[in-house]
């Protein structure tokens, strides 16, 4: 989730590399659109968190809209976004949701709820719904904590972000407390409202600092190391509201931000901008808005939550793009195909056992006829592509009624007629 840092084409999302950045290795890459399912068609029960578990499973949660319901509904679904189970929490506010190493299911209840002395807290639950414990925020002191982004660290201990303390509070594996830190204030690690929260592979804890918009990177132990950050539209600069303001780091230690313009920025952990990924749909054109939060698969599969389309409230799901993913061929029909308004389209088919990606490129006699197309495309389905041919390409295909060309993808080449 600016300028020059995007490139749109239709149905990718694409991260485009500041001028001048260097890429932490190995690197941000691309990512192709590669399915969405909706999670509600009511306008109220938009996913407010998203989350995935070792094995690939995807899990969003999000409110009922029910008159006088006052639960939230996790779903399961599989990577391409089939429903394996879903369950109620009994709460309407969710603050975040992660999955830990043994794949159970943490559920933040942000401010509490009836009884009126229940207090804000983070639920546990097994992959399949099953209530396992509950570990309270405190509801002391001249404010009661309340539960922002949740982070599991490779210590096995929660970090947890209070956006009304202004403090992260740490709870050990067993969910007893641990510790807090920071606090209220605008200085270098200190917080005001922060809202999102991921711990990184090296056990960094990062805080979207919403009030201040800035992210934030502390030790393991709360020691400030670093932030970046300040109120606008541009590259590093966030537009936080509500619940909008989240981070995600991906394995390779990068840092994926979403504020309230419908981007989703990407970092290295010394904060360094890398580029700007945008989310979009099927529908040509389209991007997604309302964007609250993503996750990554066991691939870096990208997952982003949000609005879809209007009334339609969900998940979309995006891979590596140009990474030569899965074995694919291009279907041609023997009398070939016919140029629409410079495009060729050609049907790309995933024949692998994983899921396809890359791009589709076009040449004749060994010289490229048209722009490189990304794709992704799931095991043993298929995907329309289209390439652009450029003014040379195009001035080539004109002067006859069929031009030989070859199609590339990754898994090979097919011989195509283009026809003008």
């Amino acid at each position: 989730m600016l300028g020059a840092a995007v490139a749109g084409l239709v149905g990718v999302g694409v991260l485009s590399p500041a001028p001048g950045a260097v890429a932490a290795d190995p690197g941000p890459a691309g990512y192709a659109y590669a399915t969405e399912w909706i999670y509600s068609t009511d306008a109220s029960e938009v996913p407010q968190a998203v989350a995935t578990d070792a094995a690939g499973r995807v899990y969003a949660v999000g409110p009922n809209s029910g008159y006088g319901d006052d639960n939230s509904t996790v779903r399961a679904y599989d990577p391409n976004g089939g429903l394996v189970t879903q369950w109620e929490v009994p709460f309407p506010n969710i603050g975040d949701l992660t999955v830990d190493a043994a794949g159970n299911v943490h559920v933040g209840d942000y401010s509490g709820h009836v009884p009126s002395d229940v207090p804000a807290g983070v639920y546990v639950y097994s992959p399949a719904g099953a209530y396992l414990r509950w570990y309270p925020m405190r509801p002391c002191c001249d404010v009661n904590e309340t539960v922002g982004g949740i982070g599991i660290g490779p210590n096995g201990r929660t970090y947890v972000a209070s956006p009304t303390s202004d403090q992260v509070v740490v709870f050990n594996a067993d969910g007893t407390r641990y510790k807090t830190f920071s606090g209220s204030g605008v200085a270098p690690g200190r917080l005001k409202s922060p809202w999102g929260l991921d711990v990184a592979p090296d056990g960094s804890v990062v805080v979207a600092d919403r009030d201040n918009s800035r992210v934030q990177v502390f030790t393991a132990e709360g020691v400030y190391v670093t932030g970046w950050g300040q109120s606008g539209t541009g590259p590093g600069q966030f537009v936080t509201a509500a619940s909008s303001f989240n981070v995600e780091v991906r394995d390779d230690g990068l840092v994926y931000v979403v504020d309230g313009t419908d981007r989703v920025q990407v970092f290295t952990l010394a904060g360094q901008y890398l580029g700007t990924v945008l989310a979009t749909t099927k529908r040509s054109g389209d991007t997604m808005t309302g964007l609250t939060g993503v996750a990554f698969g066991p691939q870096r599969e990208l997952y982003v939550a949000g609005k879809l389309f209007p009334f339609e409230n969900g998940v979309a799901k995006y891979v590596l793009a140009g990474t030569g993913a899965g074995v694919a061929k291009v279907k041609a029909p023997k009398r070939g195909v016919q140029v629409t308004k410079r495009k060729v389209r050609l049907t790309v088919r995933c024949v692998s056992a994983t899921p396809c990606s890359g791009t589709l490129s076009l040449t004749v006699k060994g010289k490229p006829v048209a722009t490189p197309k990304a794709y992704a495309v799931a095991p043993g389905g298929e995907a329309k592509v289209a390439v652009k041919l450029t003014k040379k390409g195009l001035k080539k295909v004109r002067k006859k009624p069929v031009t030989k060309a070859v199609a590339s993808v990754t898994g090979g080449a097919t011989k195509v007629k283009i026809r003008r």
